[in-house]
């Protein structure tokens, strides 16, 4: 499968993904509002114009994965897929919105966000609601949608029948080093979603943040 990774240069350093799918294309995330114009040009280069891009998938709702998803229906005509846990932050353009308190760490990370300006982002509702081991063969990609939640209460991953895992924020390889998310709203769903991920049939990891790593890596995550 051709990957094309579209990397947003900025205080997070985010990655999209965009996937060559049966006819046309799949986006995994869409950076942040900022990057946008090097996103589009990104896409063109690619050769995915309006038309061609099938779906749009948000593997959780935080504002340099969410950045542009509106903007990019609007442009593409394509949907977008997300968690159903994660339609109220959508819906609210806030990547913190919950339906409840947030735990400690959520809030100090709400603190920190807010500080830097990077707490909203334009809201959209999804037109696909994902669940649990949804295939994408509909959008012309064999590939299944896993929910991992911890990291955020609908955090997903996108596992393609090659092995290939696009991972959202659940892990991050800094420098070649693969580590827990520091951001975590459910320790005990992250550590279950982490052990989780160690026994897919996956060979390549493809993370939100850093480089993609093969996935014998994923036993060494600390």
């Amino acid at each position: 499968m051709q990957v094309t990774t579209i990397r947003a240069r900025n205080i997070f350093d985010s990655n999209s993904y965009l996937l060559q799918a049966e006819k046309g294309f799949i986006l995994v995330d869409t950076g942040v509002a900022t990057r946008r114009s090097a996103l589009v040009a990104a896409l063109k280069d690619a050769g995915c114009r309006p038309g061609a891009l099938r779906l749009i998938i948000i593997t959780h709702v935080h504002t340099d994965h969410v950045g542009n998803a509106a903007f990019l229906r609007d442009k593409y005509g394509a949907p977008i897929a997300a968690h159903g846990a994660e339609m109220g932050a959508a819906e609210h353009g806030d990547m913190f919105w919950r339906p409840h308190a947030l735990p400690v760490a959520a809030r100090l990370a709400k603190v920190a966000s807010t500080l830097a300006g990077v707490v909203r982002f334009e809201p959209f509702v999804p037109d696909v609601v994902i669940g649990d081991g949804q295939n994408l063969a509909p959008y012309g990609l064999d590939a299944t949608l896993l929910h991992m939640p911890g990291h955020s209460p609908g955090s997903i991953c996108v596992l393609t029948s090659e092995g290939l895992c696009f991972c959202g924020d659940l892990v991050r390889n800094s420098h070649g080093k693969v580590r827990r998310n520091r951001i975590v709203e459910s320790r005990a769903d992250y550590e279950a979603s982490l052990a989780r991920l160690r026994t897919l049939p996956i060979t390549t990891v493809y993370p939100g943040h850093g480089e993609p790593f093969r996935s014998e890596l994923l036993q060494t995550v600390f």
